[in-house]
């Protein structure tokens, strides 16, 4: 392999008898044979065969010789793949902590790859030599990187911009009718009471989900059972039992996981117990409900 105009081909020859009267030279299939009087160039990409011979003061002329050469002036080209969550974004590709970063280079039919280097925000220039991260601190960083062959031949340097997302997103509990109408799940102790009646009437739970990088799934399961795909629009129904424990959390677009949270909902099927009570100084009604307490009484 040589570099096109800048690796001089020299031929010499030797006639111990009667001396050296001319060398010759030719490329690949060409018919005619050039004089040598200095050191040339092989001018062209590619591959190239030289044809050399000699001819001595007598008129001997000596069997051509051939030599191959490959003239390579193109640089590698370089590429990035990411190995982990990833997703392209307004101010660069959003990725985690524990994405791995690769990066690779070909050079065709070339000389070779010899090296790839990178830095990341303008720091100082590392030898690639695999797959690495960016770290827990959040933010964007921009990653510079070229490669070159065996001949010297660089690549242009490419930047990459990659924002690392740390946070994991918040799930919220909501109940209602419909999703537009859903309200937080008021809860005392991390206890929900809500009657049977309500159920009767079209209750439902949903979630909230709040990401700084985007949403991957929300996940749910009720009593321990099988965790199910929250599909963003139909409410959950709970069974008819007294009391269901619903367990949930949510992932984002690149693979943080929040924690799973928990919410003990209790059905409440016992009617409250309204006394009447009359006498000299009190006169009225008292309502006792030992579940979930008295909303109203008249």
């Amino acid at each position: 392999y040589i570099r096109p105009f800048e690796t001089p081909v020299i031929l010499s020859a030797f006639d111990a008898v009667s001396g050296v009267d001319r060398i010759e030279y030719k490329f690949d299939s060409r018919t005619t044979w050039h004089e040598y009087t200095k050191p040339f160039d092989v001018d062209l990409q590619g591959l190239h065969t030289i044809r050399y011979r000699s001819a001595d003061r007598a008129g001997n002329i000596e069997v051509e010789k051939t030599k191959d050469v490959f003239a390579d002036r193109i640089a590698p080209v370089t590429g990035m793949s990411l190995d982990g969550g990833n997703k392209p974004a307004s101010d660069g590709i959003w990725v985690s902590a524990d994405t791995k970063i690769s990066l690779f280079a070909s050079d065709g039919n070339g000389c070779g790859v010899a090296l790839i280097k990178y830095n990341i925000e303008g720091g100082v220039w590392l030898n690639y030599a695999g797959q690495f991260t960016l770290g827990n601190a959040p933010g964007q960083r921009t990653i510079s990187y070229y490669s070159a062959d065996n001949l010297s031949n660089t690549e242009n340097i490419k930047q990459t911009k990659l924002n690392v997302k740390t946070e994991a997103p918040v799930t919220a509990l909501l109940w209602g009718k419909s999703k537009s109408g859903a309200t937080d799940v008021p809860a005392v102790n991390g206890v929900t009471n809500y009657s049977a009646n309500e159920i009767q009437l079209g209750l439902k739970f949903y979630f909230r989900i709040t990401s700084t990088s985007g949403i991957g799934q929300t996940l749910y399961r009720l009593n321990g059972g099988s965790w199910n795909a929250y599909d963003g629009t139909a409410g959950v129904s709970l069974p008819r039992i007294s009391q269901t424990v619903m367990e949930y959390y949510s992932t984002d677009s690149v693979g943080n996981t929040a924690q799973v949270r928990t919410s003990t909902i209790m059905r409440e099927t016992i009617l409250p117990v309204t006394s009447l009570c009359i006498g000299k100084t009190l006169a009225g009604t008292v309502a006792v409900d030992i579940s979930s307490g008295i909303v109203t009484y008249t």
